[in-house]
């Protein structure tokens, strides 16, 4: 099967032979793993390689040469994996196409990565997890509130008891609970703006805190 265009910029599909698959009347065409779309007089037609008729939805589930068209829906997220849905609710899938966990597994899944290392932050009702890779448990459910990947780095942000912490993708705790309402901007030099008492302005306190020295630098 090979794509080919006239004169015109008119594309369609034709065989080793010559032989005309589809017609060259197509405005584009573009190939998703195993699977075409073609627009053609204004309206998209989604094919498999054998020129068979798929859903548009069966198109778009699929990434790459992964299968993804048993989901309802598939976008890619960060380290290669696949964010998944079906009405169970959200998955992860893996660039192999193996699935990291079910839908309905958890409510919500993030993937967070940092140079070779990578973490799950996963969520049941309104508690979070830490998981490995390898989905071993590095931090259990109801250790704290809540873990975001708030910062796009190997650092998490952590509530408890409306208090806010950071801990690195291992579980070390490198801002203790307890001392800050807020926690600002982090930077990789070490050195992180946390704020006590954010909602009465006259008193507000903001420090900058040393994570790598597990101290407040002097005011």
């Amino acid at each position: 099967m090979f794509q080919a265009e006239n004169s015109q910029g008119e594309m369609g599909i034709i065989n080793a032979k010559g032989e005309i698959l589809y017609p060259l009347t197509a405005d584009s065409i573009e190939r998703r793993g195993d699977y075409l779309q073609i627009y053609d007089a204004g309206e998209s037609y989604y094919y498999d390689l054998k020129l068979n008729a798929i859903s548009a939805d069966q198109y778009w589930a699929s990434e790459g040469d992964v299968d993804l068209s048993k989901y309802d829906y598939a976008w890619a997220v960060d380290g290669g994996y696949y964010s998944v849905g079906t009405s169970a609710g959200q998955g992860l899938v893996d660039s192999n196409g193996k699935e990291v966990f079910a839908p309905g597994q958890y409510d919500s899944i993030s993937v967070c990565v940092d140079g070779s290392t990578t973490v799950f932050v996963v969520n049941k009702g309104e508690q979070s997890a830490l998981l490995s890779a390898s989905k071993q448990t590095l931090v259990d459910f109801g250790t704290y509130d809540s873990i975001m990947n708030r910062w796009n780095s190997n650092l998490l942000e952590i509530r408890k008891n409306d208090t806010m912490g950071v801990m690195d993708y291992s579980g070390k705790v490198l801002v203790p609970l307890g001392d800050y309402d807020e926690i600002g901007n982090v930077n990789q030099q070490g050195y992180i703006s946390a704020v006590s008492d954010p909602y009465t302005p006259g008193s507000m306190t903001s420090v900058l805190y040393a994570w790598r020295a597990g101290k407040n630098l002097p005011g």
